[in-house]
């Protein structure tokens, strides 16, 4: 809850993708990358990854162009490249 600035106490708040759609390069994701802010947060930046796997269990890595994605209250559209017929696909929050 705290790396990713949600209150538990608060329902349907967290990070949540607006839309996941099929696109003529493969693959179109939003999510909306929160700012960093308030009590406990000074000097902290958060940062979106977005990771993709080969299949479920498999280790995560980095898709070219979209990690360490600063949020800044701000609507995020990842286009990955197309890496095959089937691909897993995470977004990992973070606290720098």
């Amino acid at each position: 809850e705290y790396i990713l600035g949600t209150d538990p106490w608060v329902p349907n708040v967290g990070l949540t993708l607006d839309s996941a759609a099929t696109v003529a390069e493969g693959l179109s994701v939003t999510f909306y990358a929160r700012q960093a802010a308030g009590t406990g947060y000074a000097g902290l930046t958060r940062l979106y990854d977005v990771e993709s796997a080969a299949a479920v269990g498999a280790s995560w890595s980095g898709v070219a162009g979209s990690t360490g994605i600063v949020g800044s209250n701000q609507t995020v559209t990842v286009t990955p490249p197309f890496e095959g017929p089937r691909r897993f696909y995470h977004v990992k929050v973070r606290l720098q």
